[in-house]
């Protein structure tokens, strides 16, 4: 594709492509005579690309409260990919009410399952009834904004401890 786009009318990107190559998007681009080139996963490039879907509202009428949730959740689904012993290890430095809020909003069943599988079989138990009794049942894609903030916080506590822990060299960074 070579076309010329004005981002903003401060920034004009003369060509760009964009493939898929090893299982990662190489994304190219030509900015004021310097040649750009970003290497991204498909969650990390679904991520972005929801952000700026939920950070421009005029361009994207179709993005509503369950869109721009969608964005925040896309950042949780690497969690997923966490090997089990990494995922133990994650486990270890998060507060019940942090995983409970995180796994209720995220509202996935596989990563729930992840996280309980990783859990010994007590925590297991107490971790999904202590689930069920904070949220009984209550849909996070219809949740109100106060409820969409403990969830989004849980999410963000969540990936910054993972990040910590990969900062630290504990745990291989699964993103790259």
């Amino acid at each position: 594709m070579n076309n010329t786009y004005h981002v903003t009318s401060a920034i004009k990107i003369t060509s760009s492509s964009v493939k898929k190559n090893s299982g990662k998007w190489l994304i190219s681009f030509r900015y004021e005579n310097n040649d750009i080139h970003l290497e991204l996963t498909d969650t990390v490039l679904r991520t972005l690309g929801r952000q700026c879907i939920s950070a421009m509202p005029d361009i994207v009428a179709e993005a509503n409260v369950s869109a721009i949730e969608d964005s925040f959740r896309l950042q949780g689904e690497v969690i997923k990919s966490i090997d089990n012993r990494s995922m133990q290890h994650l486990l270890r430095k998060l507060s019940v009410q942090t995983l409970i809020d995180f796994s209720w909003y995220m509202n996935d069943r596989d990563l729930l399952t992840h996280i309980a599988n990783n859990l010994s079989q007590r925590a297991g138990e107490h971790f999904l009834m202590a689930l069920e009794q904070r949220w009984r049942g209550k849909d996070p894609s219809k949740a109100t904004e106060s409820e969409f903030s403990f969830g989004r916080v849980a999410l963000v506590t969540v990936i910054k401890s993972w990040e910590r822990l990969v900062e630290a060299g504990e745990v291989k960074d699964i993103l790259y």
